[in-house]
């Protein structure tokens, strides 16, 4: 979930990095936004054009969340939720263009990720304590999920609430939003390679290396898979059930729902999905979210129906504690088990169930207003050795 548009500069500094090849410049920025933390490394030939990038693609994930964040009262898509039933709602090209992907997206998930859902967010109170609705509550909650409570026309840029209670969630779909924005950005910009890590979901452009860590679905920070990628690859993301889960009446319930049931999914591990060039980061962000709650068989069909995109699974054991580890035909032979970090791969994100899948709990964050980061930066020594 998306959180007021509050950008705090963790570090108030870019950070000159030995880059991978020639004399090249990394600039690398750690910094808060869409309510979780943002890391991006820009290689560029020069600190003042690696700096330029790493800023363009910060403000436009900056845009992205202030058009999609329904933590805040006036963006784009609070408005949309608020707008009088039966009276249609002129959409920016940029809105309509992500609400056209996560629709588009969301039938490769045959109904198991539905972005007109915030009714059964409010039914289980997921940005708040948690409950668990009564039958009754949960129907109408139900009666107000999919394409027919709004209807989006693509040609007309416009969408129509047909039922009093519907809204778009943006959790699924959001930061996926955001990072292809900041790819596009940096596409631009001219730098060589970047690499962003988005509350956990990743996002590669040119020349960066494609590698990280997927972390043990119970235990955050302990990887368990090294994942060596195609270098076409544009984004990951992971999703699992164990991202605050909810102690509703005794039962722990998990935050990813199942639109089709409007029931907590299934908890059996984790599921990462790989995009490549042509697909993007939001449908990494949709279909993490809709796979995890196909579960695992139907998942890893599904990802070799589809060009571009790969899933590998971590499934818990029936009996005894360890992982299950399975992944579609893409996959085969770039990856490995590790039961620690392995020197060479120290540098590697670490992207984990938690996440890699925005909650809808997420709170607005309380930090104070950005510092410009370009302007709080200490003075540059130069390029790297």
């Amino acid at each position: 979930m998306l959180t007021p548009l509050l950008i705090t500069a963790l570090m108030a500094q870019t950070t000159p990095q030995p880059a991978e090849s020639g004399d090249a410049v990394r600039v690398e920025r750690h910094l808060a936004v869409m309510g979780t933390d943002l890391t991006i490394e820009v290689d560029g030939t020069d600190r003042p054009g690696a700096l330029g990038a790493s800023e363009a693609a910060l403000r436009a994930i900056e845009a992205a969340e202030a058009r999609l964040s329904t933590w805040t009262p006036n963006s784009e898509l609070s408005r949309l939720n608020r707008a009088p039933v039966g009276q249609a709602f002129e959409l920016s090209p940029a809105l309509a263009g992500e609400l056209e992907a996560a629709r588009r997206w969301s039938e490769a998930c045959a109904g198991a990720f539905e972005p007109v859902c915030a009714s059964l967010v409010r039914a289980w109170d997921l940005r708040g304590v948690g409950r668990v609705p009564t039958a009754a509550e949960l129907a109408a909650a139900r009666d107000a999920v999919g394409p027919e409570a709004i209807a989006v026309a693509g040609a007309d840029r416009s969408a129509t609430r047909l039922h009093a209670e519907a809204g778009f969630e943006e959790g699924g779909f959001g930061k996926g939003a955001g990072l292809d924005a900041a790819l596009a950005a940096l596409a631009e910009s001219g730098a060589h390679g970047a690499r962003l890590d988005l509350g956990g979901q990743m996002a590669w452009f040119g020349a960066a290396e494609r590698r990280l860590l997927v972390a043990d679905p119970d235990q955050r920070a302990r990887p368990v898979v090294a994942l060596a990628l195609p270098a076409d690859t544009v984004s990951a993301a992971t999703s699992g059930n164990s991202e605050r889960p909810r102690d509703a009446a005794g039962i722990v319930r998990g935050h990813l729902l199942d639109p089709r049931s409007g029931r907590p999914a299934r908890d059996f591990g984790s599921i990462t999905v790989v995009t490549s060039s042509g697909i993007g980061a939001l449908a990494a962000d949709v279909l993490s979210t809709g796979f995890f709650v196909l579960g695992p068989d139907a998942a890893l069909a599904a990802a070799e129906r589809l060009d571009g995109v790969d899933v590998l699974v971590l499934e818990r054991a029936r009996t005894g504690a360890d992982l299950q580890l399975r992944c579609s035909s893409g996959l085969v032979g770039r990856f490995e088990r590790i039961d620690s970090p392995p020197e060479s791969s120290t540098t590697a994100p670490v992207i984990d169930p938690q996440r890699g899948d925005p909650p809808s709990s997420d709170p607005p964050r309380s930090d104070p207003p950005r510092s410009d980061p370009p302007r709080s930066d200490p003075p540059s020594s130069g390029s790297p050795p």
